[in-house]
């Protein structure tokens, strides 16, 4: 997946996302959703044969996802999270996971942290060459796992105390707010960051009335 830097992306990917949180609702991980293009997933597949049903061989798309994680480990696997202005340490992704249904590749895996980190947290998922266009789809782009909380912990109007906000870009209007020295300098390395969208993970402090 690792590509050279480009003026435009030839890859899309539409992505979901999930914040999972501890009893203590800290974000713990996020469980990340991509499928990619039908141009890319042809690529992808081609040389994967398909059984008599139509279908990939589960093993060979273990593979895959296995290759791609272990590529995207030399850039973070496109994920960025924040508290506050320090980014935060990752661990290993599990549960990585592709798929095939109507013409498109999906890649399912959950990224750790390495420490349970409490809210506010924010984080960005992008290709910094930009080659790749990663973006949020409705509805649902990203969603709230608070695991055993809401049944055990809370009641449902305390996990609804919890939030996620997120800040979209339009790919058009970042072009033509970039200077022309913007893709000629060092910061075209990093050309993704521009365009991609912020989201803020907050929750109140539990047993609280705040929202």
């Amino acid at each position: 997946m690792a590509t050279p830097a480009s003026a435009h992306p030839h890859v899309w990917i539409d992505m979901r996302v999930t914040a999972l949180l501890d009893d203590s609702r800290r974000l713990t991980a996020l469980r990340i959703n991509w499928t990619f293009d039908e141009f890319y997933t042809a690529f992808a597949l081609d040389g994967l044969k398909k059984n008599a049903k139509g279908e990939y061989d589960p093993a060979a798309l273990a593979d895959l996802a296995r290759v791609n994680l272990t590529d995207l480990a030399a850039y973070s696997y496109f994920t960025h999270i924040f508290a506050g202005n320090s980014e935060l340490a990752p661990a290993p992704p599990r549960d990585g996971k592709s798929s095939y249904k109507n013409g498109q590749l999906t890649l399912d895996f959950v990224l750790p942290l390495k420490t349970p980190q409490a809210t506010p947290v924010s984080f960005r998922i992008y290709d910094p060459t930009y080659y790749i266009a990663i973006d949020y789809v409705k509805p649902d782009p990203v969603s709230i796992d608070y695991g055993d909380i809401k049944s055990d912990a809370l009641s449902p109007t305390q996990t609804q105390k919890c939030k996620i906000d997120i800040s979209q870009k339009n790919p058009e209007k970042v072009f033509l707010s970039l200077p022309e020295s913007y893709f000629t300098s060092a910061k075209a390395g990093n050309l993704g960051e521009a365009f991609a969208a912020n989201a803020t993970l907050a929750c109140a402090a539990t047993g609280t009335g705040a929202e």
